[in-house]
């Protein structure tokens, strides 16, 4: 009799008459995905596109206000360093990840999605990459979404937007104004664009999204290799290296003089939340526990949740 371990239905299963498994793989829904690519994409860009239109909110100022005073200064990370910084490095985690656990296992037994049973080395890593950088790109996604839709309606002013913008009034003696909210004022700066960025200050977006990136890919590292390596204390500090590359950032945007702190605080958490929600609630990453199924498969699994296949007619049906 088989074990009670072996029964749990990881994926659909066929018993021929002589009592051995047969796995057929699945046709991967290459439609489906693009599909889906082409909603997430085409809503983030139309979201920032009628935004820009639009414009954002512009406030007022306080003559006094030293928040906004500081100098412009050319940011650390720029915005195409930051992209190329959220899809690279979730892209050589999962990479390097998913071909050392190919690699290592003896036999080709561990399939961790029914699509790439039965298909060679090189198909079954693109499989596993489509995946989990999928998962990544909806998490990204949604983090510009949220991003995008908070910076346009706020307004917040940047800390260097006096500098930026020059109005076209005397801000040199502020007893003039005392405790008035000016907002009878035009920027006498020729670069519009940039006066524009410089009412984007809330939330953080590099924030956001850099701490979304590595939050991600810390989690799926967790998902992935923990018990594969041979030291715990390797994949702790792989983890803690990727996500303090994500907070550098974050950091650089408040000495940048690009950010108020609250601004980068916030964008933080909003990037967090939203990776952990994608890869727990969604992407089902699995998390080591003591009550893990150990199945062949890599999702999340619990005993308890699922009774043995049932045999009839020489094939097997899972009962969830």
């Amino acid at each position: 009799m088989a074990d009670a371990e072996s029964q749990i239905p990881c994926a659909t299963r066929n018993v021929s008459s002589t009592g051995t498994d047969t796995f057929t793989s699945k046709r991967l829904p290459v439609v489906r995905v693009l599909l889906d690519f082409a909603i997430l994409t085409f809503t983030w860009l139309g979201l920032e596109t009628i935004s820009r239109y639009i414009g954002p909110y512009e406030r007022g100022i306080f003559c006094d206000d030293e928040s906004i005073r500081l100098p412009y200064r050319t940011g650390t990370v720029s915005g195409t360093a930051l992209f190329a910084f959220c899809f690279v490095v979730p892209a050589i985690a999962i990479v390097a990840t998913e071909a050392y656990r190919l690699f290592k296992s003896s036999t080709s037994d561990e399939h961790f999605l029914e699509y790439e049973r039965g298909r060679p080395f090189h198909y079954r890593l693109g499989i596993r990459f489509l995946f989990f950088q999928g998962y990544f790109f909806m998490a990204f996604v949604v983090t510009m979404i949220f991003t995008i839709i908070t910076k346009f309606p706020v307004g917040r002013l940047r800390p260097h937007f006096l500098d930026v913008c020059k109005p076209n009034i005397n801000l040199t003696n502020c007893a003039e104004y005392g405790n008035q909210y000016i907002t009878s004022f035009e920027c006498t700066t020729h670069n519009q664009h940039l006066v524009m960025e410089a009412r984007l200050s809330f939330f953080s977006g590099h924030s956001s999204l850099s701490l979304c990136a590595t939050t991600f890919t810390v989690l799926y590292l967790q998902s992935r290799l923990h018990g594969h390596l041979g030291s715990k204390v390797i994949l702790i500090l792989l983890q803690a290296f990727v996500l303090s590359s994500g907070m550098f950032i974050a950091y650089s945007r408040v000495f940048d003089h690009m950010h108020h702190s609250s601004d980068v605080l916030i964008g933080m958490i909003v990037g967090i939340l939203t990776a952990v929600t994608v890869a727990l609630g969604i992407a089902k990453f699995e998390m080591p526990s003591p009550r893990r199924c150990k199945n062949a498969y890599g999702h999340a699994t619990d005993p308890s949740k699922y009774r043995p296949a049932t045999v009839s007619n020489g094939s097997a049906t899972d009962i969830p």
